[in-house]
C-alpha cells in the first residue's frame, strides 16, 4: 500500500461534505488504495476487499452505493478501457514514485502522454 499525503483541505471540502458519512470514509479509504495517479480498476468486490480488508459486514452493494455517490459529487470519474472498467481520482495531485499501475482514460499508463 502506498503512502499518502491527506491534506487538511479534505477537512473543509464542500464536495467531500456532501456525501453521507460512509460514502466519506469509502472515500478516504479509497485514496489509500489507489495507485500514485489516482487510478484503480473498477471491480465492486475487488474495492470492497481492497478499502474494507477487515470489515466482513460491509457489502457489495453498499460500496457500489458509495462509488457512485463519490461520482455523483464528481470526486472521482470512471471510464473503460479495452473492456475494462477504471477509476480516476479527480484532483488527485500526488507526488509520483512508481509507475501506474492502471491506464488513464486515453489508454495511456502516465499521467500525461506516452504508453508504457
Amino acid at each position: 500500500m502506498p503512502s499518502r499525503y491527506i491534506r487538511e483541505g479534505i477537512l473543509t471540502s464542500l464536495k467531500i461534505d456532501k456525501l453521507s458519512t460512509e460514502a466519506e470514509v469509502f472515500y478516504r479509504r479509497l485514496l489509500n488504495v489507489v495507485d500514485d495517479y489516482g487510478r484503480y480498476e473498477v471491480i465492486i468486490r475487488l474495492l470492497n476487499t481492497s478499502c474494507f480488508p477487515v470489515k466482513n459486514a460491509v457489502e457489495d452493494e453498499d460500496v457500489k452505493k458509495w462509488f457512485f455517490e463519490c461520482v455523483k459529487h464528481k470526486l472521482i470519474t470512471h471510464y473503460k478501457i479495452e473492456g475494462k472498467l477504471y477509476l480516476q481520482v479527480l484532483n488527485f495531485k500526488q507526488q509520483t514514485r512508481s509507475p501506474a499501475k492502471y491506464p488513464n482514460k486515453e489508454g495511456n499508463y502516465e499521467a500525461k502522454g506516452g504508453k508504457k
